[in-house]
């Protein structure tokens, strides 16, 4: 991507780097209804079992290939050294964090 921006080429992409960057930990688009991802879903109460569901499937697929950003964007995984035998998700700026998607085994 950043080589058609440097080109001055077209990016067949609807948001910014600024929207990409600071965007909400979760996401959720109708893709047929919605295909520039304009209306973000995921805090609509009429979809929340879809995204419980697809959190749940997500959480499970990160478990089963040992994916690195099980903790999520506030935290990173330590499974090595001193953690081989107790992975844990530590806080990324060494301030306390609340983690609950880390089932990592």
């Amino acid at each position: 991507m950043l080589d058609r921006v440097e080109k001055k080429q077209p990016i067949p992409w609807y948001k910014t780097l600024d929207n990409y960057y600071y965007r909400p930990e979760w996401e959720l688009y109708d893709l047929k209804m919605d295909p520039q991802e304009m209306s973000n879903m995921a805090a609509k109460k009429d979809s929340a079992a879809i995204l419980k569901d697809l959190q749940e499937k997500l959480l499970t697929w990160q478990n089963q290939t040992a994916d690195p950003w099980i903790c999520g964007n506030s935290a990173v995984l330590q499974d090595k050294g001193d953690y081989k035998n107790n992975p844990q998700c530590l806080p990324l700026y060494n301030t306390p964090v609340q983690l609950t998607r880390f089932q990592y085994s």
